[in-house]
């Protein structure tokens, strides 16, 4: 079997740090061929991609082995269909429910498997996954314990792509046929550019893109390979200068260590005002946000859940966009809140706590 890939590799470019948008990079070791009274062969298909694809689709007997790196705190791997909007089996690592999860998306989720035999997981592991794939199921062995049996809710034969994906939508974009190297290389020469993503149709074909902006993400789609130019700006910090304020479309990623039962990030003025304040408060089990301007302005405090715990360290994904912030924890949307003030007039951002800290700031 002759497997064709996408090489979706980090660092295309070589004057540019690209990095994958949801954290994650996926290392394909081997695909095992079996073959009647013949010793199965190791085959290396791919390595640092995002992206595989499996033109045969999946063979029972043809085992897959992975070595992921779980680079942020929710971890998704997806076996797609064709038409890379179905998913026949997703196995997702949530650190924040300490927990390993299986679904299927085929128009609708299906029932989950939440199985989970352990959770001995760390920040910045390499697991090695190790997936049989069986006329009936996958069984899915992590770091050789077995976590899921999984039923086939759609014919493997049909899944087509292996993937972490999200759909962007970006300000002062341009297109052209191809694949995402072209548009990576073009956005290199460009000061401003931000974000390079492609789609394909199920023929193949590929058109790319590169805009200056990112200015919304889905992280609950899929369809779409999506890179960021962005630099490591600091790490192990509670407070974080910007002489030159926000951007429009220059989105911030953090990852933030809760130590304190109060956590409040702070985006400051520098008069000391405050244009944008999230607060995790696990008194409350709540996370609130809002803004001072010379008094406090109304409180937002949509919480779509609660998971967090003393000690954990998140993901916050924040898109500045040209209305209001979205802000993202663990890849969920927690706020979308409209500027009370010019994101621009924003010169430092603020962990107002004790002890918690911003592990790493990208921008």
């Amino acid at each position: 079997m002759n497997l064709q890939y996408h090489s979706l590799q980090v660092g295309q470019t070589p004057t540019s740090v690209w990095r994958y948008l949801l954290y994650g990079s996926i290392c394909v070791l081997a695909w095992l061929r079996a073959a009647s009274a013949v010793c199965s062969l190791n085959q290396l298909v791919a390595e640092n991609t995002n992206l595989i694809s499996l033109p045969g689709g999946l063979v029972a007997g043809h085992p897959l082995v992975m070595r992921i790196s779980l680079l942020d705190t929710f971890v998704s791997l997806n076996f797609m269909l064709a038409n890379k909007q179905w998913v026949a089996f997703m196995l997702e690592i949530r650190f924040s429910e300490r927990s390993v999860v299986s679904n299927s998306f085929l128009g609708y989720w299906g029932a989950e498997n939440r199985d989970t035999p352990h959770f001995d997981f760390t920040y910045g592991q390499v697991v090695t996954v190790f997936c049989v794939v069986n006329s009936a199921s996958y069984h899915v062995y992590i770091d050789k314990v077995l976590f899921k049996k999984f039923d086939h809710r759609v014919p493997p034969d049909q899944v087509r792509f292996t993937s972490y994906s999200a759909a962007p939508s970006g300000g002062g974009c341009q297109s052209m046929a191809g694949g995402r190297a072209a548009c990576g290389v073009l956005c290199n020469i460009r000061p401003l550019c931000k974000l390079v993503f492609d789609t394909c149709n199920t023929s193949g074909q590929c058109t790319c893109t590169f805009c200056d902006q990112l200015t919304g993400i889905a992280f609950s789609q899929t369809g779409t390979q999506t890179y960021l130019d962005i630099q490591l700006l600091a790490q192990n910090t509670q407070s974080i200068s910007l002489p030159a304020g926000l951007i429009i479309g220059h989105p911030l990623i953090m990852t933030i260590s809760l130590q304190d039962v109060t956590l409040n990030l702070l985006f400051k003025l520098s008069n000391g005002y405050i244009g944008f304040l999230t607060a995790i408060r696990f008194n409350e089990r709540t996370v609130v946000s809002n803004s001072f301007l010379g008094q406090w302005g109304p409180e937002d405090r949509y919480t779509p859940h609660f998971n967090f715990q003393i000690g954990q360290v998140i993901s916050v994904f924040c898109v500045v966009a040209p209305a209001h912030y979205e802000l993202y924890i663990d890849r969920i949307l927690f706020k979308r809140f409209p500027h009370r003030v010019d994101p621009t007039l924003i010169t430092q951002i603020v962990l107002d706590v004790q002890f918690s800290r911003i592990v790493t700031f990208e921008r």
